[in-house]
């Protein structure tokens, strides 16, 4: 609701309590926001918000539909985060091929009663 109320084009909110253990991430175009979740870790190294506002960026930048940039970004954060398990830095160089090929997360459609 906070992000139809700020009237822009386009607005990506990230690590959102999503219930059950998960984080969600919710992007909003006009009328239509869609939400991406995936499993909360126990520790993350700090960066995952901008990590994954670049990755959605870049997808959308290169004409994917704003659902189809959710679910492409947040599978390159999580497996940026699959790589960096016990450190305190995002695995970025290691992790090159894991962003540009993960299988994209699962995207829902929200309803109206945002």
């Amino acid at each position: 609701a906070a992000a139809i109320a700020l009237a822009r084009p386009l607005v990506l909110a990230t690590s959102i309590d999503g219930g059950g253990g998960h984080i969600a991430n919710i992007a909003v175009a006009g009328d239509d926001a869609f939400t991406c979740r995936v499993a909360r870790r126990a520790r993350a190294p700090h960066g995952t918000g901008d990590l994954l506002t670049a990755l959605f960026a870049g997808r959308v930048l290169a004409g994917l539909a704003v659902a189809d940039a959710l679910g492409r970004a947040v599978a390159g954060v999580d497996a940026v985060l699959a790589l960096s398990e016990g450190t305190d830095e995002l695995a970025l160089a290691a992790a090159g091929d894991a962003v540009a090929t993960a299988a994209a997360c699962a995207v829902e459609r929200m309803g109206p009663e945002l």
